[in-house]
């Protein structure tokens, strides 16, 4: 074999790999699978942090609740001590 088809054969090699690869990458790319890699992460990360600190996630959590229904609350809050409404 001449030089130009040594070359030639390991452009074809190296394209051949790459197309490989790149399919590999397509399939495991889909948006389905990096869904469903993303929430495994996440799940994994939220029970790591329950397990090392319960005490702080349970107070973020109850955080949150009061935040998202504070008006409720708050409209609790002023019927049990019989205020009039400031809306």
């Amino acid at each position: 074999m001449t030089q130009r088809d040594d070359a030639l054969a390991k452009v074809r090699a190296a394209k051949a790999r790459f197309e490989d690869s790149l399919s590999l990458a397509r399939h495991n790319m889909t948006p389905v699978k990096l869904g469903k890699r993303a929430a495994a992460k996440t799940k994994r990360g939220v029970t790591g942090a329950v397990q090392a600190q319960p005490v702080a996630v349970v107070a973020l959590g109850l955080g949150i609740l009061a935040f998202l229904f504070r008006k409720p609350l708050a409209g609790l809050v002023r019927r049990i001590r019989k205020e009039p409404r400031h809306d």
